[in-house]
């Protein structure tokens, strides 16, 4: 994904993440994982997908993730990821 949004690995990332409730599950018992794996200083949940936006297929399960790059301003007094 962030090839294809044109990231740089290192960039800060928000995510939002919507699905079924085993996608919504497993975002909220991993958080912390995904944050630090993605470099994502904050990781939420949506209830509802835009309209603009395709569902994927994440290991059998429908999804959608909104990946939002954030600028240096953004992240000033940030030490520590946010979770769900």
């Amino acid at each position: 994904m962030r090839k294809s949004a044109d990231l740089d690995v290192t960039q800060r990332i928000r995510l939002t993440v919507g699905g079924d409730e085993e996608i919504r599950e497993a975002v909220e018992e991993y958080s912390t994982y995904i944050q630090d794996e993605t470099l994502c200083i904050q990781c939420s949940i949506a209830e509802t997908r835009p309209d603009s936006l395709q569902e994927v297929d994440l290991n059998g399960h429908s999804c959608w993730i909104i990946m939002e790059a954030l600028e240096k301003s953004d992240r000033e007094g940030v030490d520590k990821p946010e979770s769900v």
